[in-house]
């Protein structure tokens, strides 16, 4: 009979368990906040783009230095580069947020002279291989 009662006690307790939903979806989803500054000059001057990011199963980063999960692409050539982002939270974390700033050093002028209008299409990769919406940096101004 203390067996029944324990099983029924115990069946009753794990019933009640339940993984709490996370408010993000497991694919990452990204916003481009802003990309700095407005111009820049060729081989130069460094580029900034900040990315808000949520990913509902925290698997967005990894620590491989081998592994690209963040790509931008230049709009002008369709050249990507791509970037490392470290792991942002420990394995089995269940939902993450935040902002990340990327730099690139510099840009180039495309046709050889300026003044050249640019923006990038920015995504990102999670460690499941789910890939984030692509979003569009605002633009900025290259000049010689």
């Amino acid at each position: 009979m203390n067996r029944i009662l324990f099983f029924l006690l115990l069946m009753a307790v794990l019933s009640s368990c339940k993984k709490e939903e996370s408010p993000f979806s497991e694919v990452p989803r990204i916003e481009v906040r802003s990309i700095y500054p407005d111009s820049v000059k060729a081989f130069t001057d460094s580029i900034v783009v900040e990315i808000y990011y949520e990913d509902g199963d925290g698997d967005l980063g990894e620590n491989s230095p081998f592994t690209q999960n963040l790509f931008l692409v230049d709009q002008r050539n369709q050249l990507q580069f791509g970037f490392r982002i470290g792991r942002i939270a420990a394995e089995g974390t269940p939902a993450i947020r935040g902002t990340m700033k990327v730099v690139l050093p510099y840009t180039n002028l495309v046709n050889n002279a300026g003044p050249e209008q640019l923006f990038y299409k920015v995504r990102v990769v999670d460690r499941d291989g789910n890939t984030s919406n692509t979003e569009n940096t605002g633009s900025i101004v290259v000049v010689e």
